[in-house]
């Protein structure tokens, strides 16, 4: 069976082979069923995604890989397609499993010559060519065959990942297939997902094979990593419908119960960013906001949102009182990093209360001049792009890119927080070491404001008693399914960040709803 709908967990290339070994040492089922599962798995794909698809050339490597793709030709074959493959290795030079695939393809008729430079005409090109064992660029003539896949007009289905890119951190190693669909197998691989993965992956379907649902735990429960957790389970992978939820409201529920959040931020001229926040913690539900900013910020915030209340800050001071009327704080949309802006953060930061540090605040602790305390007493959340990330780190923004899963976990290391490294395919890293990865959101979000809008819905988690963990993971999932929503239902290439406020709380709604009545039964 396949589906579009995400398992669990997503995986290394190391992780996915050692669970096809299991399964062929310890489940009973041998490499080329593997494969015949895989071939159909893929054809199935095909005809759901192409239904009118009569024409098609699969392109064959050496591994594997090509063994699904020979098979898949088979099927087309059987089925009246008219179909070739292009190999880049002769079968006669294939091994194992692949060579079996082979074999059974050549014997039921389907032409297979060698690819020389160009592709004939097809409705559909399947790119069999390079699997999860990639570690290094593609050179000769899989380079060749991959950029002519890439300068044809016709689709494009890869299987298990799109040749040339990096399984782990979803990179292409110097370039990669771009498919219009691709078809995995058996674990979902963590890069199909993040960095440059979506762009190469395009529509994403999955096949478990057939493989019983509870055999990741069951494998990697008994590899030598018994140590390491996230050798064991992968990366999380974030659904919605299973994220942490807010507690029920009881008909006798008032504000000062849902918490209260102080936003940070606003020097001269930038305004709005800690109003976006602010309105984004309403949105979660939160009982109680305050605006410490500019004066001259003041009356645009309160005629825009009334229901907040909102101070105006001449210097550090004056902030005090604020923090302490607060459970959260969110610190650094529009701070700035002049003197005012920095005796803020400063002020903040000498007092044991739990933060979201985002925009300003990242870069002023990017220079040195702002720290983290080490403390037990209060909890810290930083939420970097790239490129804030990269400054952190003191690396450049194509290095936090080539790994975005190391980059995360090294930021958490460094500064003893929870972190969330925004793009495609965020990467949530928590203090136990723990990774999760949220697969929803889209290129309409790539506007001024959105961070501001996902710092404030994490202060409004947190400031109503949910964990940082499970308000860090249900925050970076309500702000990228909204976002997703908010596209579809608008059909818009662009989103401004306030358009996400009404699906946060819609969404929020829905999942509070789902999940009370999950428990209640």
């Amino acid at each position: 069976m396949i589906t579009q709908k995400l398992p669990a967990y997503v995986y290394t290339a190391q992780q996915t082979r050692a669970l096809d070994q299991y399964i062929i040492e310890h489940c009973n089922i041998n490499g080329w069923t593997l494969i015949q599962r895989a071939g159909d798995a893929a054809f199935q794909a095909m005809r759901m995604t192409w239904p009118q698809t009569d024409t098609l050339v699969v392109l064959t490597g050496a591994g594997n890989n090509a063994g699904d793709g020979y098979i898949m030709a088979a099927l087309a074959q059987q089925q009246g397609f008219n179909v070739q493959v292009l190999y880049l290795t002769s079968p006669d030079d294939l091994k194992g499993d692949a060579l079996l695939a082979s074999k059974h393809c050549i014997d039921l008729g389907v032409p297979c010559t060698p690819f020389t430079s160009t592709l004939p005409p097809a409705n559909l090109y399947v790119d069999a060519l390079l699997g999860t064992g990639l570690s290094r660029t593609v050179e000769g003539d899989y380079r060749h065959a991959i950029e002519a896949l890439n300068q044809s007009t016709a689709p494009i289905l890869s299987l298990d990942i799109p040749s040339g890119l990096c399984a782990d951190t979803g990179m292409p190693f110097n370039l990669a297939v771009k498919a219009t669909a691709t078809m995995t197998f058996i674990a979902v691989k963590r890069g199909l997902l993040t960095g440059l993965g979506p762009d190469h992956t395009g529509h994403l379907w999955y096949a478990d094979l057939n493989i019983e649902a509870n055999l990741p735990e069951q494998l990697f429960n008994n590899t030598n990593n018994t140590n390491n957790t996230q050798a064991k389970q992968g990366v999380a992978c974030l659904n919605f419908e299973t994220c942490p939820t807010l507690p029920k409201r009881l008909p006798s529920s008032h504000k000062g119960q849902f918490g209260h959040v102080l936003i940070v931020g606003g020097d001269s001229g930038m305004g709005g960013a800690p109003l976006l926040a602010a309105e984004s913690a309403f949105s979660t539900g939160v009982g109680l906001v305050t605006v410490a900013t500019r004066a001259e910020h003041v009356p645009a915030i309160l005629s825009r949102c009334p229901e907040l209340m909102c101070s105006a800050i001449d210097d550090e001071q004056s902030l005090t009182p604020l923090i302490k009327r607060a459970q959260v704080v969110v610190l650094g949309p529009g701070l700035g990093q002049d003197p005012w802006g920095l005796a803020l953060a400063q002020q903040v930061l000498k007092h044991p209360i739990t933060t979201v540090l985002d925009a300003d605040a990242l870069n002023l602790l990017a220079t040195g001049k702002l720290s983290i305390p080490n403390t037990s007493t209060a909890s810290y959340v930083i939420t970097p792009h790239p490129k804030e990330a990269a400054r952190l780190l003191n690396i450049s923004t194509d290095q936090v890119q080539a790994d975005r899963f190391q980059a995360a976990q090294t930021l958490t290391e460094t500064f003893t927080t929870t972190t969330v490294l925004k793009g495609a395919g965020s990467i949530l890293t928590y203090q136990t070491g723990e990774q999760a990865l949220c697969p929803y959101g889209n290129p309409a979000m790539a506007t001024a404001g959105m961070g501001d809008i996902l710092s404030g819905i994490i202060g409004g988690l947190l400031a109503q008693g949910l964990p940082t963990e499970e308000a860090t993971a249900l925050a970076t999932v309500l702000h990228a399914k909204a976002a997703d929503q908010a596209m579809l239902q608008d059909q818009v290439i662009s989103l401004r960040a306030t358009e996400l406020l009404p699906y946060i709380r819609t969404l929020l709604y829905t999942h509070h709803t789902l999940t009370t009545h999950t428990q209640q039964q």
